[in-house]
């Protein structure tokens, strides 16, 4: 994943990423705005939550992606998504489109990522947190 910015000359403005040579990019704007709204969500997901989402966003995703994330959470990966998933469907009614973001990032696949999620989850017991704040923290410039 590249952020888009001036390289990508007829790319229009409206285009929020795309496919080029098989990677995808997508604009430094949007990308901005989901790690904001990630940071200020996580806020709320405990320690270990914030300390491994952190993480992740500073070295971004691992470049072996979901085989590394299979390799370390072994037969527990399924299990540990479906735990996940309160959380991440929050975050998705709060900032539409994460999912999608998770995806073009490699973010999704990510181990650091999964165990931020994991660690946010077990501190919420599973509830999702749906915040209209969080939207708003991330769309402020």
């Amino acid at each position: 994943m590249q952020p888009l910015n001036t390289r990508f000359k007829g790319v229009p403005e409206t285009l929020a990423s795309f496919s080029q040579g098989g990677r995808a990019h997508i604009r430094k704007d949007r990308d901005e705005k989901f790690r904001k709204g990630l940071s200020e969500a996580v806020r709320h997901g405990g320690r270990w939550a914030r300390f491994h989402i952190a993480n992740a966003l500073s070295n971004g995703p691992s470049p072996r992606g979901a085989a590394e994330a299979m390799e370390y959470f072994g037969a527990e990966l399924d299990l540990k998504l479906k735990l996940t998933a309160g959380v991440v469907d929050g975050l998705e009614v709060s900032l539409p489109g994460f999912k999608h973001w998770l995806v073009l990032t490699g973010f999704g696949n990510d181990k650091t990522m999964i165990r931020g999620f994991v660690a946010w989850a077990e501190y919420v017991a599973g509830m999702p947190r749906v915040d209209s704040a969080i939207k708003d923290a991330a769309e402020r410039g």
